[in-house]
């Protein structure tokens, strides 16, 4: 049988011993580049957007982001986990 689609985009949970699951970094930079760009595209859409993640989340936004580099500012964080971020909007860049 094929993994499930559940598998291709999550890993298994380190605190329960692999019965629960967690995104991934590469599925959580795939949400935060897909919000981006809904964000981006609003009729009334902020000039700037900060991105809050992991550092390994960040690193593949910027990789993959380039679309959306110079709207983005990206911080890395150890207060967020590979699965947890933010996205707030800013009227200039810092």
């Amino acid at each position: 049988t094929r993994p499930s689609v559940l598998q291709h985009l999550c890993a298994p949970c380190v605190h329960c011993d692999g019965s629960g699951w967690l995104h991934t970094a590469t599925s959580v930079a795939q949400k935060i580049l897909h919000q981006l760009n809904h964000l981006m595209h609003e009729p009334h859409a902020t000039t700037y957007y900060k991105v809050f993640a992991s550092s390994e989340v960040v690193d593949l936004v910027l990789r993959h982001g380039t679309a959306y580099r110079e709207r983005m500012l990206c911080y890395a964080s150890a207060a967020y986990d590979g699965s947890s971020f933010e996205i707030m909007p800013c009227e200039y860049r810092d």
